[in-house]
């Protein structure tokens, strides 16, 4: 995963796709299943790919949403994540989804 996303921040899109699929992240998963989804859609985007960028951030989205709410009193993280993870699942998750949800003219697109 921390392949993938070197080679996102570094513009290689195809060789960050490659390092996430690698890391097999599966639909039901946890916070670092998300974090694959989030840099697998951006990547996708970053090559044109836009309906496997879309489904790749749904995947993620899914996941996101089953994260605890740490403002819930005595919220305990568990199954499949502390809070760090789950605070690096949705930041990623944020950036996928701000990037994907931009008009093409600010994308440079």
């Amino acid at each position: 995963m921390a392949k993938g996303l070197a080679d996102y921040r570094a513009d290689r899109y195809a060789e960050s796709i490659k390092w996430i699929q690698i890391a097999g992240p599966i639909v039901d998963g946890n916070p670092w299943d998300s974090t694959n989804f989030s840099v697998l859609a951006m990547a996708h985007h970053g090559l044109g790919h836009e309906e496997e960028a879309a489904a790749a951030l749904a995947k993620a989205q899914a996941i996101v949403a089953k994260a605890p709410d740490p403002s819930s009193p005595g919220q305990v993280f568990v199954g499949g994540g502390g809070w760090y993870e789950w605070l690096l699942a949705k930041t990623l998750y944020r950036e996928a989804e701000a990037l994907l949800t931009k008009p093409a003219t600010e994308t440079g697109s």
